[in-house]
């Protein structure tokens, strides 16, 4: 089986890359916006399948942006963007020369718009947008649509909480319900805790702590799960719907360089896994659990 990754796969990602510095560079001439761009790649090891015989492993590039301001020197209104793309590169090997899927492209966008009622207390909401599809699956078929909302209470300068709902329709499956829980606590002065779990995806915690000079390692863990439409030419699977779940854990190495630039770099281990394939109905096709794996990768964080 060819090792070669498809040239559309990097054009789409260089693109994509390009268009996300462009905006960074442009918002950072802004004193208004304030937010960062993370781009990073990172490699899954070859991993077992239990059911059928085989393995797999991908390359994940990723390029994410956040991004807020508020609307006016005085004014109680505030608004915020995340957005995101993800591409994962799969190889399979080993179960009769079938690829189960290849390519799977990820974009998901997250305007937020959130109200002061007083000095601690505020409400957000706002509208979700995801494409999620294996290359050559139809446009129509990948997107979904949903809204968050929710409150945060921030006591202090040191810790804020924030409970809500996200809800969105999922592919070929019930619709998604999904809590929110966004905490940020400045446990100590170089020890901080924090939470995350503002898309599909699912949600991660992570325990921080900042050493002199710049440098910083974090450990973080959660459950991700990725849902997206296939383009399979087996007709008992069609326009179908594929699915990786797992439970990575995480362990980063950064370094905050003087321009405010950000370095890091990565790995881990990935337990719990499986894949799943479905027809376009909903109905399983095959569930396979996967081996415990591992991961490395490295990231640059741009703020501006």
């Amino acid at each position: 089986m060819s090792k070669t990754r498809p040239t559309p796969f990097r054009a789409a990602f260089l693109a994509l890359l390009g268009a996300c510095l462009f905006a960074a560079s442009a918002a950072a001439q802004t004193t208004e916006w304030r937010g960062e761009a993370i781009v990073g790649v990172d490699y899954q090891g070859s991993t077992d399948i239990d059911d059928p015989q085989g393995e797999f492993d991908f390359v994940h590039p990723f390029v994410s942006v956040r991004a807020g301001r508020r609307l006016g020197e005085d004014s109680r209104w505030s608004v915020a963007i995340g957005a995101e793309y993800r591409a994962f590169a799969y190889r399979f090997d080993g179960i009769g020369g079938l690829n189960v899927w290849d390519d799977i492209h990820i974009v998901r966008l997250a305007p937020r718009l959130s109200f002061a009622i007083n000095r601690k207390w505020s409400l957000f909401a706002g509208p979700i947008g995801e494409f999620s599809g294996e290359r050559g699956s139809d446009f129509s078929d990948a997107i979904r649509g949903g809204a968050l909302f929710g409150a945060q209470w921030r006591p202090n300068d040191r810790f804020s909480i924030g409970l809500g709902v996200l809800g969105i329709n999922a592919l070929a499956d019930d619709f998604l319900l999904q809590p929110i829980l966004l905490i940020d606590w400045k446990i100590t002065d170089r020890l901080t805790f924090s939470t995350q779990s503002w898309t599909s995806r699912g949600g991660t915690l992570s325990f921080t702590y900042a050493f002199d000079d710049g440098w910083e390692t974090r450990l973080s863990g959660g459950r991700e799960r990725e849902r997206f439409r296939l383009d399979s030419p087996l007709a008992a699977i069609g326009k179908g719907i594929g699915e990786e779940s797992s439970l990575p854990v995480t362990l980063s190495v950064g370094k905050i360089l003087d321009s405010g630039i950000k370095v890091e770099a990565y790995g881990g281990g990935v337990f719990a896994g499986e894949l799943r394939v479905e027809d376009q109905t909903g109905d399983n096709v095959a569930v396979s659990d996967f081996g415990q794996s591992w991961f490395l990768g490295g990231a640059i964080t741009l703020p501006f």
